[in-house]
């Protein structure tokens, strides 16, 4: 028996209402990145490269390291106080002069040689995961696919990706098992990551169905599912369901918040959940629109009354912060025009390659 069927079993054994399938994939998950943290200053080149074939379902969007230093120093000394970022080590003061400090004590399980230091104020530490269903060259299954970058240019030239185009890409493998795959970038210049389109039949609807539609979990359901994943490092969660809001003039710093309710379970508060679109993927649905929602649970913590002391934390609510949306053919409304504006970023390299160069 493999260790993924006696973690089947023994979810079973708890009686929980989260398919143990489920819960014993990312527990599988769990356990690599346990071993991958243990094992500091790895070569990445080492892992296998290959070349795959697949369809981008989400995106993570770009996030960029420095300057969420220099936002969390900006925040902590308007909010704390110039001497509290000093204390924690996030700014100093030169010749009058503010400086943000490179605060990361280390980088890629890595000693940050830079740990203190004044940060450059033109770095750009970007890093980007593209969601997508995708296989080997070679193979013929599609599988749940997380490909991800640290390189600046990339993570930035990944943002020309449209959904539901087939493209083939060469990437390195880090990680391939009953969950999908887990692929890094390649940078180098011979087979840099970038996507070129390719002619083939696909029924993109179809095949996401095929591959993810089991792992629907039911809205009132997902308080349950947090908890029961909570030390899983890649939580996604697959929803279905009708799109009863979307606030376009309610954005918030997530993104624009919606909600998705299940009709079919009732209209109370565990049937609904709240999503936020972010600003780079656009709205493509309608109020009343059925939809598939991708993305990653945020939970709300409270203390736990039970606790005598006071430190044990319950999950009383969850949201979604999306990753992408695939409206259900037949059961779509048309969407309105979206608050998402083009980005003015320049790109540096080409990261997409449709048919017709």
């Amino acid at each position: 028996m493999s260790e993924y069927e006696k973690t089947v079993n023994e979810v079973k054994s708890q009686d929980s209402r989260v398919d143990p399938k489920l819960i014993a994939k990312y527990a599988m998950m769990n356990k690599y990145r346990s071993v991958k943290e243990r094992r500091p200053g790895k070569d990445r080149s080492k892992y296998k490269l290959g070349v795959f074939v697949g369809f981008k379902i989400g995106d993570t969007g770009m996030q960029d390291a420095a300057q969420k230093m220099r936002d969390w120093a900006e925040f902590v000394t308007n909010n704390q106080g110039l001497e509290e970022a000093i204390k924690q080590g996030l700014i100093t003061v030169s010749e009058g002069q503010t400086v943000i400090l490179d605060s990361r004590a280390k980088v890629f399980g890595r000693v940050n040689k830079q740990y203190g230091l004044p940060l450059d104020p033109k770095l750009r530490l970007r890093s980007r995961n593209i969601i997508m269903l995708a296989r080997e060259a070679s193979g013929k299954k599609l599988e749940y696919t997380r490909l991800q970058t640290n390189d600046n240019k990339l993570a930035q030239a990944w943002s020309q990706l449209p959904a539901d185009r087939l493209v083939t890409f060469p990437a390195r493998i880090q990680k391939h098992d009953n969950s999908g795959y887990l692929l890094s970038s390649s940078s180098d210049e011979k087979n840099k990551t970038i996507f070129k389109e390719v002619k083939e039949p696909i029924d993109f609807d179809a095949e996401f169905e095929k591959t993810l539609g089991q792992d629907v979990i039911p809205i009132e359901d997902l308080i349950a599912y947090h908890d029961a994943t909570t030390k899983s490092w890649e939580r996604y969660v697959v929803l279905k369901g009708v799109v009863s809001y979307i606030g376009l003039d309610n954005e918030t710093y997530r993104g624009i918040p919606c909600s998705l309710i299940d009709p079919e379970s009732g209209y109370e508060a565990e049937n609904q959940v709240r999503f936020y679109m972010p600003d780079h993927i656009r709205i493509n649905f309608g109020q009343y629109s059925t939809v598939y929602v991708l993305g990653k649970i945020k939970p709300v913590t409270e203390q736990d009354p039970a606790d005598p002391d006071k430190k044990k934390k319950i999950t009383v609510d969850v949201s979604v912060d999306t990753w992408g949306v695939r409206p259900i053919k037949g059961l779509a409304t048309p969407a309105r025009s979206s608050l998402i504006e083009e980005d003015e970023d320049v790109t540096q390299i080409e990261g997409f390659v449709p048919l017709s160069k």
